[in-house]
């Protein structure tokens, strides 16, 4: 019984152990990856502000579009409600 104690015990350690060098391992390349995002700040806001520019400007040009569309359907309407002859 005390045999099987240690036994289990010691293996508990080692896995333990074993894991400790794992997150260990993985701590040390997310703490790079975290330094290297800290210096990509600067860049990666403005490409981000950039694309949303762009985003803008592409929805901007399409609700105009569906605006001036939509602007000739009611002039015609209008102008088919008043001469219903042409």
């Amino acid at each position: 019984m005390q045999q099987k104690l240690n036994n289990t015990i010691i293996i508990v350690f080692l896995v333990l152990f074993c894991n400790t060098s794992v997150i260990a391992a993985n701590n040390k390349i997310q703490l790079n990856d975290v330094k290297n995002n800290v210096y990509n700040i600067k860049e990666n806001i403005s490409k981000w502000i950039n694309n949303e520019w762009h985003k803008t400007v592409e929805y901007q040009k399409d609700g105009f579009n569906q605006m001036k569309i939509q602007t000739e359907n009611n002039k015609k309407a209008i102008i088919k409600l008043f001469n219903p002859l042409k």
